[in-house]
């Protein structure tokens, strides 16, 4: 990131195997490769180009529009497999939806209000207790004996425990179904 500095470039962000540069001059980014390559025996390329990205400010977590218009979707709950499917993910695609309504920096602030208006409205459904348990729900295979789980204990295998202590008879292979909660036994 320093190299690209002391280019005159802009980077927005940097991680292991990735660098965003803000409106980036070709040649100095052309430069910028080469040196990598010299310096450190690595080739790099250009992969993509976005017209905005969204920053989440964690590792790896953004959703960039390209040039084309494509969403381009890294490392955000709403893809995750530990995400309940009917809810969550139905969520995450109406806001994200909402983003590629995204033409350029003048429709930012519009579209942030619409995605703030659709958060708050999923967050009140929520508390009103108007989404269905059967939404909130999250599927889990359990992948070793109950017994195997010493270090740490995943979600889906305190509800297991839960069922086994109800005298359910659960082995790996089984789906486990359980709702995250707050308090003692779920938090």
């Amino acid at each position: 990131m320093l190299k690209a500095l002391e280019l005159g470039l802009v980077p927005i962000y940097g991680d292991t195997d990735s660098l965003f540069i803000w409106n980036p001059d070709e040649e100095k980014l052309k430069e910028l490769i080469e040196w990598v390559d010299r310096e450190f025996g690595i080739e790099i390329e250009l992969d993509k180009v976005y017209k905005l990205v969204a920053m989440s400010g964690r590792k790896k977590n953004y959703v960039g529009i390209l040039q084309s218009g494509e969403l381009d979707i890294k490392g955000l709950v709403g893809k995750k497999r530990n995400t309940p499917p009917d809810f969550a993910k139905e969520a995450f695609n109406e806001v994200v939806g909402l983003l590629s309504d995204i033409q350029g920096l003048e429709d930012v602030s519009k579209v942030v209000e619409e995605v703030r208006d659709k958060v708050r409205d999923y967050y009140r459904k929520l508390q009103r207790k108007e989404i269905p348990l059967n939404k909130l729900a999250i599927r889990t295979a359990l992948t070793k004996p109950l017994e195997s789980y010493t270090k740490n204990t995943p979600q889906h295998v305190k509800a297991a425990l839960q069922l086994k202590s109800l005298g359910y008879n659960v082995r790996p292979g089984d789906i486990i179904i359980y709702v995250k909660t707050t308090g003692k036994e779920g938090g």
